[in-house]
């Protein structure tokens, strides 16, 4: 018996598990070498060594279980939140100031004018829920496409290439977010705003959420933009009505980033860039991994 449609693991470690171990070296990495006292952030490399660990020890389980191969594919959605804290903690590692006024100059230099502020011209309670419910249904875009995979999937391949995409494009923008720290509109121009684009009930929710939960940084990439756009790519080819579905927020979500302030337009685009990069990498980590496995065989 399996659960959906993924199937019993095998004694080899998954693309993804191996990418979330890769990061958590980098990162680790990155610590040792960009602290000016390691010892300031020592919390922080042995939470990854405890997150290495815990992928090691569900693969390990995973394989001693019936249905163990459900635990191996929700490990990375788990870890995410987690990962993210981490990056928002870490987001002045290389570096103590940050790159807006670099990114709010590209937007003008590209639109003629300050996106952020020019919206304030339609400052509409109807259209600011409308667009902050559109990013807020990032979180749900991400369970509900897993849930659709996982349970009424087409193939275990599917699931394998969003799990696997979505957190290559987690990885590689949590590392931005170090490497580019970023605060976006919403900080940057707080002293420019005329008005709180507020909106009704999800709204005001959302902004509570993000106050609890959020953090200054991350804006560069706009990983909402770039993991919910791989949701979608991933849904496209056996699901077409979620894929409608799942577009159509995604296209809200696109516009509530800039619209609620907490990106930059060319922070949206990079990870709309992002996304397809990533999207298109996935054949090369198959070959790879076919590459290795006929070897090993070989051998």
């Amino acid at each position: 018996m399996v659960v959906g449609i993924i199937s019993k693991p095998s004694q080899e470690y998954q693309i993804f598990e191996k990418i979330l171990i890769y990061y958590f070296a980098v990162l680790t990495l990155f610590i040792i070498y960009f602290s000016a006292s390691v010892a300031e952030n020592i919390i922080y490399i042995a939470l990854n060594g405890l997150f290495v660990a815990l992928i090691l020890m569900v693969h390990y389980l995973a394989n001693k279980t019936k249905n163990g191969g459900i635990l191996i594919y929700l490990t990375p959605l788990i870890l995410f939140p987690f990962t993210y804290t981490e990056a928002g903690k870490l987001v002045h590692l290389i570096y103590n100031n940050w790159f807006d006024q670099f990114f709010a100059s590209l937007d003008q230099y590209l639109f003629g004018v300050n996106p952020a502020l020019w919206i304030e011209r339609f400052d509409y309670p109807i259209l600011n829920e409308l667009f902050r419910t559109g990013y807020g249904s990032y979180y749900f875009l991400i369970i509900g496409g897993a849930f659709i995979h996982f349970f009424y999937g087409h193939s275990e391949q599917d699931a394998h290439k969003m799990v696997t995409t979505i957190t290559l494009g987690f990885c590689i923008s949590y590392l931005l977010f170090i490497i580019l720290p970023t605060q976006g509109p919403r900080f940057f121009y707080m002293n420019l705003f005329h008005t709180e684009m507020d909106g009704y009930v999800i709204s005001n929710l959302q902004k509570q959420l993000i106050a609890f939960g959020g953090f200054r940084g991350g804006a560069f990439p706009s990983s909402h933009v770039a993991i919910s756009l791989l949701v979608c790519f991933s849904l496209f080819n056996y699901h077409r009505r979620a894929f409608r579905i799942f577009t159509f927020f995604t296209v809200l979500l696109i516009i509530g980033t800039i619209w609620g302030r907490y990106h930059y337009v060319v922070d949206a685009v990079a990870g709309i860039i992002l996304a397809i990069i990533v999207w298109k990498l996935y054949p090369l980590f198959l070959k790879k991994k076919s590459a290795q496995s006929e070897n090993d065989h070989c051998a």
